[in-house]
């Protein structure tokens, strides 16, 4: 699947990406957004935030392989929602959840990384519920590709009441901006 090279994004990671993309009906812009996303999580080779001077040599496969293995040891309990997830709508695991991105926050422990993707996704089942937890996050879903937002949620995204600043925090990443009165305007409206 996807490579990390010192903490950033390979080619063979974008055409990963991309091609998993347009396998789950994603539109391009979806695409550029989470490739940007991904350079984000990860770094870039000029400006590397990485810790890679602590990161074993590990082959992906290898390390993908011992994540695998970390999550399948845990209680049922605790991969409960993530092994849903898998079955339901693999892709959006492997998309939205890519393996290398927790193995890189976890320096490789493959323990550390396996809690904190099952927790990612029985957080996302408490938030979207058991029936649309699994689904990709879209803004623009289709009777074909829903979304695990709802409708409320959508519009409330697209009135603006998520906007990215015009400035940058400490890593030269965006900073977004929540406007809850605009969220409780749109729900207000709908009560109407």
């Amino acid at each position: 699947m996807s490579s990390i090279h010192n903490g950033a994004m390979t080619d063979e990671a974008e055409t990963t990406i991309r091609d998993l993309f347009v396998a789950s009906g994603y539109n391009e812009q979806e695409l550029q957004s989470a490739v940007a996303a991904e350079r984000d999580v990860l770094g870039s080779n000029n400006n590397n935030h990485s810790c890679q001077e602590s990161q074993p040599e590990m082959q992906p496969q290898e390390a993908r392989q011992g994540l695998q293995e970390a999550i399948a040891q845990l209680p049922a309990s605790q991969r409960q929602a993530y092994g849903e997830a898998v079955q339901q709508s693999p892709l959006v695991v492997d998309i939205e959840t890519p393996a290398e991105r927790f193995l890189l926050v976890c320096r490789y422990d493959f323990w550390a990384a396996a809690i904190r993707m099952t927790k990612y996704w029985t957080e996302r089942k408490n938030v979207f519920g058991p029936d649309r937890f699994h689904f990709p996050l879209l803004l623009e879903p289709s009777e074909d590709c829903p979304s695990a937002l709802d409708q409320d949620t959508i519009e409330a995204i697209q009135r603006c009441s998520l906007v990215i600043l015009p400035v940058v925090d400490d890593y030269n990443r965006g900073v977004a901006l929540h406007d809850r009165d605009l969220v409780n305007a749109v729900n207000d409206d709908r009560s109407r």
